[in-house]
């Protein structure tokens, strides 16, 4: 585990993310090195700073446990992938979606274009994942996470129809200033009967090599 000051992971974020259209943030804070609650007030000074520039932030607050119990409160549910999302609720003006499996908190200029992407389907046409793609200059920040763990792969799986996934459906309800209503969402899983591992690990070092990814110094 690295030891990074909060101050060169604020400036880090800075830097790789201003003059974006989006930036969709992964984060695993605690490979840091530090308590997390310290990171909180510098990635959020971050964040106001670049929504400030005009880049739209996104910060993913995914509810697997919607496959097995069947609700999803926006107000309520707890993000599955980090703290970051509820920090970032803190800020005026930062919103969360609605997707129930897929949800992000986002806050800049195109927040509304967020909350009007489809729940009909997770990665698919319409999806905020396919917003992020089409959008000029979008970009991907891994903070802390390793890149094997970016969501958007799946995105291009289901667009090529890699032929170890099918489509699959999840029903429920969504809850959402104090309605609910019922909800559904088709995701392209994987085929147990085939049982795939997940390996992006080519895609990866494809690229690095073209200069697609930037690394900051960990030092």
């Amino acid at each position: 585990m690295r030891q990074c000051d909060p101050t060169a992971i604020e400036e880090g974020l800075i830097s790789h993310a201003e003059g974006a259209g989006f930036v969709v943030i992964h984060s695993a804070l605690h490979t840091f090195g530090y308590n997390i609650e310290k990171l909180k007030w510098p990635l959020l000074r971050a964040i106001r700073h670049v929504v400030e520039q005009g880049v739209t932030v996104l910060v993913p607050a995914f509810t697997f446990s919607f496959t097995e119990s069947g609700l999803f409160d926006v107000d309520k549910s707890r993000s599955e992938t980090g703290v970051l999302a509820h920090w970032v609720l803190d800020l005026n003006g930062a919103r969360r979606s609605s997707h129930p499996l897929y949800s992000f908190v986002a806050i800049g200029e195109k927040v509304e274009e967020v909350l009007n992407c489809t729940s009909a389907t997770c990665f698919g046409k319409n999806s905020a994942f396919d917003l992020v793609e089409r959008t000029e200059n979008s970009r991907i920040l891994m903070l802390g996470a390793d890149w094997e763990k970016c969501t958007l792969f799946h995105y291009y799986e289901e667009r090529f129809r890699v032929p170890y996934r099918h489509y699959k459906s999840f029903e429920g309800v969504l809850r959402t200033g104090g309605k609910s209503s019922n909800i559904n969402t088709s995701m392209y899983v994987r085929d147990l009967k085939l049982n795939p591992q997940n390996d992006f690990s080519s895609a990866v070092r494809g690229l690095y090599s073209h200069g697609n990814i930037q690394k900051s110094n960990d030092e």
